[in-house]
């Protein structure tokens, strides 16, 4: 009898030691992109402060003013800018309010549906997440990066890629793509440092997800004498819906 009580609690005692179900990191992720919104430009007002090592420029956006009025160019350098600043600033907004007019409408003619969410996750291989560390707050996992064609595609694939994800908010944190030595993306050039960055985070006190920040930086040589160094970086903040199309709720779903 005791022998058959011993190998009972044996066996209750592997049993309890093998490992928990494997997360699917995937679906996780999958979901974690879902909870962001990205068309908060559309009817939320807010700040943009974009920085290169040239200067650093603070605007603002109102969707509820008119077409031609909706960017405000606050600051630059912390000082008001001059008449010409603003004009040139405005006209790089106008440029990239047209550009992203053409690729919605490049969507649309060819039938793709992919939104910003697809976009970040094809950046990541698939099957290539793994964990690095989970706690209460997050998971935090490493990626191998994944580009668009064959040869970034193999620039990419010498990067390290790491993303976390909130528990409590189950959405996208961070996503952060560097490199940790020298990479020759083709021959002559050497990037000494590259670094991609987006964050996310709640707009409001247990309101929607929005992007918060992108930072990229790259740093090499192409042939010896040719060196090149840029970084920008654009932050997003002071939230404001002048819309009723996306009220400030939770992502409760």
């Amino acid at each position: 009898m005791t022998r058959k009580l011993l190998f009972a609690t044996l066996v209750l005692l592997l049993l309890g030691a093998r490992p928990a179900i494997a997360q699917n990191y995937e679906a996780l992720l999958e979901r974690a992109l879902e909870k962001i919104t990205w068309e908060y430009p559309d009817s939320w007002a807010y700040t943009e402060t974009r920085r290169t090592k040239e200067a650093t420029w603070v605007g603002r956006y109102d969707p509820s003013r008119d077409d031609t009025s909706r960017w405000t160019l606050l600051t630059v350098d912390g000082r008001q800018p001059t008449p010409e600043e603003a004009a040139e600033w405005l006209e790089d907004k106008d440029s990239e309010r047209q550009q992203d007019e053409d690729e919605a409408e490049s969507a649309a003619d060819s039938g793709s549906d992919d939104g910003d969410d697809n976009n970040v996750g094809m950046m990541i291989s698939p099957g290539s997440l793994e964990l690095i560390e989970e706690n209460e707050q997050h998971w935090l996992l490493s990626f191998t990066p994944k580009g668009d064609d064959e040869e970034e595609n193999a620039f990419m694939k010498a990067m390290q890629g790491t993303l976390r994800i909130s528990k409590p908010g189950e959405h996208l944190e961070l996503l952060d793509i560097a490199n940790d030595k020298p990479v020759k993306p083709k021959v002559g050039v050497k990037i000494r440092d590259f670094k991609t960055q987006l964050t996310f985070g709640e707009a409001f006190e247990n309101g929607l997800v929005v992007p918060l920040s992108f930072h990229f930086r790259i740093k090499g040589r192409a042939y010896l004498a040719v060196g090149f160094d840029e970084m920008e970086s654009r932050e997003f903040s002071d939230f404001e819906p002048v819309s009723d199309s996306l009220e400030p709720s939770s992502n409760e779903q």
